[in-house]
């Protein structure tokens, strides 16, 4: 907003001012003012106090959504409140003081966040014009918020978003820096969660990842990516976005391996491997779930620690999918006997990943356990088994579990607030066809009082919002992946896809024979 040298010298002329004086917000803000005078740093009828005041009085950030005419070639910024849920309703219509730095395809420079205009509290719109050091043409994309410098979320008309998905799917590094390529990823995933984009802009600009090497946009990727992957589980996955993210996956997954290299190991690659793993071995991939079950079996079989350092518990759990019945006993054996707490901690991670539905029942079992004399788990390494197998495992073990030790759960795990959120993180992705015995066995722990009934409530509504959505995209990603891996010819203007043409060949063979 103000530039880190104006802002520094604002900072020196509070301290050396309030010096052994009692100071107030006004002091700060009559300080930093000065300096921006001083530098012009700030439009004259902006004011530090309002900026800030209009910040930290209100509630929620702002969504910016940018309009362009690509015919005046002007672009139209709107603020309002971002909402996240549906249904929310912003009736106090509250707006903000928004410094709008801004990036073009003709300006790509990323190092200049100076707010090229401002959006005033109390103003809705706003109309910007190119200028002699800031100019585009229909053909440029525009970015808002360079560097990620302001606190609000950027909407962008689709011709825009598509500009932007196009450059970042080009020749990488792309011009966009990584700041804000992992805004871009953020914004578009959380504005279509908010219903404010279609699903399918979201996957347009993330299908360029398999070309990002950058762990800090990994950690957004990642986070969105498993979003939808748990979202979209069902007999359609392996076909759709289960292959779309092993697409994105596999060649980070061919550059990193599995096993760590020490001597050639980068620290952003050390970081970067088990979010790659753990997304290459949930989308399916042979080649990762065998790495990770050769590592596993290597272990068990010799008791040489293979994983590597960095979140072992991700190798562990793939690595557990598909390995046998002697395996997973060693490790649970290995759990039972450890006493280190990182140790167990990597274990308690990934053990319930198990594929045996009977087994991972029978190590619930063991954690309600009271007269087990061999093992003690810990409130937390409760919790965190029961919340690994939601994650990584078979849920209705976990609904089983529930519905058939609820007053012994009651007595070693206690409904806590893990508990809660155990519970609600089964409703936040259960398939429809098991919302029912859900909602049952619901209903018996708040009769039971184990949960509130405000709890119960909230799970059902959760599930309800998981079908709706799932009704509501699941066709149209299924339909943009698709289309994604199709590749497609261009004849004179028109689009023919390689099967429909194969199809017309093989018509042409039957009816017009060749001899």
């Amino acid at each position: 907003m103000l530039g880190r040298t104006t802002f520094q010298k604002g900072l020196q002329k509070y301290v050396k001012d309030m010096a052994f004086k009692v100071a107030e917000p006004k002091d700060f803000y009559r300080n930093i003012q000065e300096a921006a005078d001083e530098d012009n740093s700030l439009p004259r009828d902006v004011n530090v106090e309002d900026v800030i005041n209009s910040w930290i009085d209100q509630p929620g950030y702002p969504l910016l959504t940018v309009m362009r005419n690509y015919d005046s070639n002007e672009i139209v910024v709107n603020q309002q409140r971002f909402l996240s849920s549906r249904g929310e309703v912003d009736n106090e219509r509250i707006t903000w003081y928004i410094p709008l730095s801004i990036n073009t395809a003709r300006n790509p420079d990323m190092n200049n966040t100076m707010p090229r205009a401002w959006l005033k509290q109390g103003t809705r719109e706003l109309v910007i014009r190119t200028e002699e050091n800031l100019t585009w043409t229909s053909d440029d994309w525009v970015l808002f918020n360079v560097q990620q410098t302001g606190y609000y979320r950027v909407n962008y008309d689709l011709h825009n978003w598509k500009l932007l998905a196009n450059d970042l799917y080009g020749e990488y590094p792309c011009n966009i820096g990584t700041i804000n390529r992992a805004q871009l990823i953020d914004d578009s995933f959380s504005l279509a969660y908010s219903d404010n984009i279609q699903f399918t802009v979201a996957l347009d600009i993330i299908k360029y990842v398999k070309f990002e090497r950058e762990y800090s946009v990994w950690v957004t990727a990642n986070r969105h990516l498993l979003s939808m992957d748990r979202k979209l589980q069902g007999d359609s996955y392996e076909l759709y976005f289960g292959r779309f993210l092993q697409h994105l996956t596999d060649g980070h997954f061919e550059r990193l391996d599995v096993f760590e290299d020490n001597l050639r190991d980068c620290t952003s690659n050390t970081f970067l491997r088990p979010i790659i793993v753990h997304l290459a071995c949930r989308s399916g991939s042979g080649k990762c779930l065998t790495a990770t079950r050769i590592m596993v079996t290597a272990e068990a079989l010799t008791g040489h620690v293979l994983a590597p350092r960095e979140r072992p518990s991700v190798y562990y759990c793939h690595g557990l999918k598909n390995a046998d019945e002697n395996t997973f006993q060693y490790f649970w054996k290995k759990l039972k006997s450890l006493t280190n707490d990182q140790e167990r901690k990597n274990l308690v991670h990934s053990i319930g990943c198990y594929h045996n539905s009977d087994s991972v029942y029978s190590l619930l079992l063991e954690t309600v356990d009271l007269n087990a004399t061999d093992v003690f788990y810990t409130n937390y390494e409760r919790h965190s088994i029961l919340w690994n197998i939601i994650r990584n495992g078979d849920v209705k073990v976990v609904m089983r579990f529930l519905r058939e030790n609820h007053n012994t759960i009651a007595r070693t795990y206690t409904y806590n607030f893990r508990m809660e959120n155990n519970l609600k993180e089964i409703a936040d992705c259960l398939p429809e066809e098991y919302h029912q015995e859900y909602t049952e066995i619901l209903e018996m722990l708040a009769a039971e009082g184990h949960i509130s009934r405000s709890l119960m409530e909230r799970c059902i509504i959760d599930m309800e919002n998981h079908r709706i959505w799932v009704n509501e995209n699941k066709i149209k990603i299924e339909n943009w992946i698709a289309g994604y891996f199709q590749p497609k010819l261009e004849n004179s203007g028109m689009e023919i896809t390689v099967s429909t043409l194969v199809v017309l060949i093989a018509i042409g063979h039957i009816f017009f024979p060749i001899y």
